[in-house]
């Protein structure tokens, strides 16, 4: 009976919609923020040009003046002979607050996030990034529908 609850659950949440929203973001920066100790220049350079090829090809536009902020974060910890990998990704930008005064701000209007075992680190951790900027597309393509 645990094991059809749980089934269920995770078959509802595959169909859920994102409690964040992309309607309309056209322009942005990327940050790519590497605190893996795996990945060198060179994998990080090839990461951060796939990242810009897929956003392109999607539709954004990179590096105008007051882009939102498309982010990357990996960290590991090596444990014994094995790592564990997190990948964050998301979009950050300012925003003005409903509380009194209308503060300006700095927030997440989207964020995803994989946290992996593996003995692959480079491998696994490509596999993740993929895998995240395609979600994030998705969802962008899903919020953008006309």
């Amino acid at each position: 009976m645990k094991k059809l609850l749980l089934i269920l659950l995770i078959c509802s949440s595959l169909f859920s919609k994102s409690i964040y929203t992309l309607d309309n973001v056209k322009n942005l920066h990327i940050y790519f923020a590497n605190k893996s100790g795996f990945l060198d220049k060179q994998d990080k350079d090839k990461i951060l040009q796939y990242i810009k090829n897929e956003l392109t090809k999607a539709g954004f536009v990179l590096g105008k003046t007051d882009s939102s902020t498309f982010f990357l974060k990996v960290s590991a910890k090596e444990v014994d002979d094995t790592y564990i990998i997190n990948v964050q990704s998301g979009l950050a930008e300012e925003v003005i607050t409903r509380r009194k005064d209308n503060i300006e701000t700095f927030a997440y209007t989207y964020f995803a996030s994989e946290l992996i075992e593996s003995d692959e680190p480079k491998e696994d951790t490509v596999e993740v990034i993929e895998f995240l900027l395609n979600q994030f597309i998705v969802a962008y393509k899903d919020d953008n529908e006309e």
